[in-house]
Parts: structure tokens; C-alpha cells; sequence
């Protein structure tokens, strides 16, 4: 398996294609988690304009909404549904602000579903992939599932062929791979998996870093 970096190196690295690419370089997951931040401010901006203009909007007894609740909500939708005010009173600036700030969490939330589905999005992110441009014959340009070992459609079951030269450099990068794993593995790469009490431990060299259950610890 290869050395894993320091801290140091990587923060060394990291300043060095910042500089480079005069922008921000961070992994996708961090990039993730900071939109995830963002949403969750929303909504806690929303919540605060919420308890601020309709203060029983949430209260609760006994695990159940009071009657002054009860009417907070249907305040808040009447309001919601009559969105026709002129903007002239402090409160009507605060309404507008908070269904904003509302509708702001929602689509987030449909646009975030959305990415964590794409297959599309996870190829041209973490795959690196050039975007696909003609459909594939069997499937048309429908998504198909998921591929499985079953699958050998070119397509990968996504709808649409790859580009040539990614075809190119998955193969290079597969024989690379392959090429590094022990026997064990391969195997499993090619879909002949032992079965796991026969398995043995993958050695130092190999990526894939298989422990068996009674050499752990």
C-alpha cells in the first residue's frame, strides 16, 4: 500500500496548486460538508424568523402542538398563501425575508437529493470523466441500475457511451490496479472470491489491505 502523507505535506501540497491555480483546492468531501453548513444556517435562520413573527409556531405539550401553536401555524400558511403585501411595514419585510429564507432550505434540500443521486455528477466530479454525448444503443440514454459483474453494456448501464479516451484510461488504470493486487484479490476482481474463513490476509504491497477476522488485532 502506498505511504500515507503527513499533515505537513499535504498542507504543503494543498498551498502549492492553491497558488498554482490561484483559487481554493480542497477534497469534494470538504467542499460537501461546507454546502451542508450552509443549509443548516438556513434553516436555523428560518427557524429564527419563525419563533420572531409567530412565537407558538413550534410549542409543544406533551409531545403536542398548543392551540396557540395551532393558530401560529395557520397564520403562517394563510400569510404564506396571501404573499401580496407591498412591502411597506417592518413585518412585511420580515415575512418576505423569512419565505425566502423557507423556500431557500427546500430547493437546497431537492437540489441536494438531486446531486447525492446523479450519476451523471459522481462521473464528472470523482471520475473525472468528460461528459457522455452519445447514447448508447440498447439503453437509449435511460439509466439503468446500477452496473453489476452481470452487466458488460459499455454504457455501464448509464444510457450513454464513453468518450474514447476515457475508455483508454480506465483500461490503463485497471491493468495498473490489477496488477498490484495479490492473488486473492484477483480472484475477486475477476469474481472467482474465495470464500472469507479461507481467504488469507492480503500482504503489505497489496492496495485492497484485506485483514482477516482471526489475524486482526
Amino acid at each position: 500500500m502506498s505511504k500515507k502523507l503527513t499533515q505537513e505535506q499535504v498542507d504543503t501540497m494543498l498551498t502549492q496548486l492553491q497558488g498554482h491555480f490561484n483559487e481554493p483546492v480542497l477534497p469534494l468531501s470538504h467542499y460537501c460538508a461546507k454546502l451542508e453548513t450552509w443549509v443548516k444556517c438556513l434553516e436555523e435562520r428560518a427557524e429564527r424568523l419563525g419563533a420572531q413573527l409567530f412565537p407558538h409556531l413550534n410549542e409543544l405539550v406533551n409531545n403536542q402542538l398548543t392551540k396557540e401553536a395551532i393558530q401560529a401555524r395557520a397564520d403562517h400558511d394563510e400569510a404564506r398563501k396571501n404573499r401580496n403585501m407591498d412591502g411597506q411595514t417592518d413585518r412585511d419585510y420580515e415575512l418576505r425575508n423569512l419565505w425566502e429564507c423557507e423556500e431557500a432550505v427546500v430547493r437546497a434540500h431537492v437540489v441536494g437529493l438531486a446531486v447525492k443521486k446523479s450519476s451523471l455528477l459522481a462521473r464528472l466530479l470523482y471520475d473525472g470523466e468528460k461528459l457522455r454525448t452519445k447514447q448508447c444503443p440498447t439503453h437509449k440514454g435511460q439509466w439503468s441500475g446500477l452496473p453489476h459483474p452481470g452487466n458488460d453494456c459499455e454504457c455501464g448501464l448509464t444510457g450513454w457511451l464513453p468518450q474514447p479516451e476515457d475508455v483508454e484510461r480506465w483500461t490503463r488504470s485497471k491493468a495498473e490496479y490489477e496488477a498490484k493486487l495479490c492473488h486473492s484479490c484477483k480472484m475477486m476482481f475477476h469474481g472467482c472470491a474465495p470464500s472469507e474463513h479461507k481467504r488469507p490476509s492480503c500482504p503489505p504491497e497489496c492496495p485492497v489491505g484485506y485483514k482477516a477476522p482471526q489475524e486482526e488485532g
